[in-house]
């Protein structure tokens, strides 16, 4: 039903809250007539009558969330604050108490436990007796979904508001999803059914590089939502937590057992939910659309064995292999050559002598110490300190990425602490800038078409017409790499991204499916440990609490969403400024330069 937005500045919306919840709690009347007393007991006497029990602790619990204030200090304000208010007051006096009003939204918590079976050889014999399996049923949450006029409005997004031209800019967009929709016509002809994304990935969640705990988070998006929202964290269900210490590796089938009930139950028969948009009831229908992990991950959930011979799971037993003796088997790693990290080395040089090629970079012996030639791809001192210096100069919005000065180590000449997206960021757009004028052209122009190959895949708008020569173009890059660097440089990883074309035509644009948010959400995630000792349980308590507040939130009048991030230049540049009153003339030689930048970072 459309909503008033300038009543939704003025006036908490309570009672519509108490009626979407009301689908929510109907088996649980008692619980149902305490919320509805909370929300109309007055904090004190005499109080404003929008500050009542239930809204002002919403709202003080929604500070805690956001600015991640623990237990203790929380508690600590709420006694300083009733103090302060007069006597009587209805305000929580600690943090359980407060939670123990917010638990009436809240959702449950499953914790199955998962015995050891000697008789079922698809269990680890290493495996512990008995595991705690946290599963946060899915069901409820849709129906919490559905409860929400906005939310359930946004999921009708991929057929009300989607741009239909020929491009693909939606995983609706592509043929996969048509393909559903002509198989299953049932499925397909209700807009509101829901196409899933599964994410599952490790995790250590205490955040130390000497520990070796690995938690296993799995992880849903919903695919109906708009492209900005559906990889938000507010929109990223944690479903499952299973627990370390150890990784969960192929048993993972045995521990998402819940998960794959429920989801079944939902494709075969569906659930009877409320949509509160359009204030009626349907039978809800899910099914999962793709799943996305790293490459580790991808073997574990699919059962396909990722190394040796035959790892890629595309080509199989066609793959085109060479074992090399010494290396036993990227990119900046190897031309700054960062120790640990480069692919060339000695190893790698006394397999191109076993091959019998390339023998000018063949290792050559003097005395005791043997000395490697510089290959076409090494970088002098001197342009190794140009390629840092231009790299730590570059500035970058807020949030697109880590900041580039503090990846950058000017006494070793080598970067530190990239993240996966840093990497991302930095094959895409910063590397082609840096290595401008410091290789020879034929290196230069490979890496360059390399990191266009990846923007351009990544792009948010994608025509199907070009992904043919996309697809020439790249095999042919690799070709043109294979003659300039070294054979341990092309791993499975390498022949990996000849396949990535084959997926945006079959699934759709690629930047709905990177791991990228997902692993900022592991982030989120172990930022809830408080409790060392019980990690999974202290995730799943935070994780909670903070959805039932984002929940709520959407009620409250002028409070911002926990979990969607607001940008820090939102209000900054109303009114009228005053740069403009000023003319500038820049000289002609100015002018020149100006033009001469634009045209440069335009190749």
């Amino acid at each position: 039903m459309p909503r008033n937005e300038e009543d939704d500045a003025e006036n908490d919306r309570v009672e519509e809250m108490i009626q979407d919840v009301e689908e929510i709690l109907v088996h649980q009347p008692e619980v149902l007539e305490n919320l509805v007393d909370d929300s109309k007991k007055p904090l004190y006497y005499g109080c404003n009558v929008q500050f009542t029990r239930l809204s002002t602790t919403l709202k003080l619990c929604k500070l805690k969330v956001k600015n991640g204030w623990s237990d203790k200090s929380f508690t600590e304000m709420l006694k300083l604050l009733t103090e302060m208010l007069p006597a009587k007051n209805e305000l929580p006096t600690s943090t359980y108490e407060a939670k123990k009003i917010l638990c009436l939204m809240g959702m449950n918590c499953g914790a199955c436990r998962y015995k050891r079976d000697g008789n079922n050889s698809s269990t680890n014999d290493k495996m512990p007796p008995v595991k705690v399996l946290r599963y946060l049923p899915i069901v409820e949450r849709f129906i919490r979904l559905f409860a929400n006029s906005n939310d359930a409005k946004l999921v009708r997004w991929h057929v009300e508001g989607r741009k239909s031209d020929g491009m693909l800019r939606h995983p609706a967009d592509s043929p996969q999803w048509r393909t559903i929709d002509g198989k299953f016509p049932e499925f397909g002809g209700e807009v509101r059914n829901l196409r899933l994304g599964l994410c599952a990935d490790g995790m250590n969640p205490y955040r130390s590089l000497s520990s070796t705990h690995r938690t296993w988070p799995v992880l849903l998006m919903i695919y109906n939502l708009p492209p900005w929202l559906c990889m938000k964290r507010k929109y990223i269900m944690l479903i499952l937590l299973i627990p370390g210490p150890k990784e969960a590796g192929n048993n993972i089938d045995v521990y998402l057992q819940p998960l794959i009930e429920d989801l079944k139950l939902l494709w075969d028969q569906g659930e009877k939910m409320y949509d509160a948009y359009s204030q009626t009831y349907f039978n809800l229908r899910a099914m999962i659309f793709c799943t996305l992990s790293d490459f580790p991950g991808y073997g574990n959930l699919s059962g396909y064995t990722i190394k040796g011979a035959k790892a890629c799971p595309i080509c199989e037993d066609a793959t085109i292999d060479l074992r090399l003796k010494n290396c036993k088997k990227i990119i900046i790693g190897t031309l700054l050559n960062i120790p640990g990290k480069t692919k060339d080395g000695m190893k790698a040089r006394l397999d191109l002598q076993e091959l019998v090629v390339r023998a000018e970079l063949a290792p050559q012996q003097s005395g005791k110490h043997a000395y490697l030639p510089p290959a076409c791809y090494t970088l002098s001192r001197k342009e190794k300190i140009s390629l840092c210096e231009c790299l730590s100069s570059v500035k970058v919005p807020s949030g697109y990425s880590s900041n580039p000065k503090n990846l950058i180590s000017m006494k070793d000449l080598k970067l530190l602490g990239l993240k996966s997206h840093d990497c991302h960021v930095l094959m895409q757009h910063l590397l082609p800038v840096a290595i401008r004028g410091i290789l020879p052209r034929h290196v230069r122009v490979v890496i360059t078409k390399l990191c266009f190959f990846f923007n351009a895949i990544c792009s948010k708008v994608i025509d199907p017409l070009t992904l043919d020569k996309l697809q020439v173009d790249i095999i042919v890059t690799l070709c043109e790499f294979k003659m300039y660097f070294l054979h341990s440089f092309f791993d499975i990883m390498v022949h990996l991204v000849t396949h990535l074309v084959k997926e945006i035509k079959i699934c759709g644009p690629l930047y709905v499916r990177q791991m990228y948010p997902f692993e900022r959400f592991l982030c989120i995630l172990k930022a809830y440990v408080r409790n060392r000792r019980h990690p999974e349980a202290s995730i799943v308590k935070g994780y909670s609490v903070e959805e039932t507040i984002e929940f709520c939130t959407d009620y409250l009048a002028s409070t911002d969403p926990v979990r969607i991030p607001r940008s820090r230049h939102e209000g900054r540049l109303d009114g009228q400024g005053i740069v403009g009153h000023k003319m500038i003339t820049p000289s002609a030689e100015m002018l020149d330069r100006a033009h001469l930048f634009v045209l440069q970072h335009m190749i």
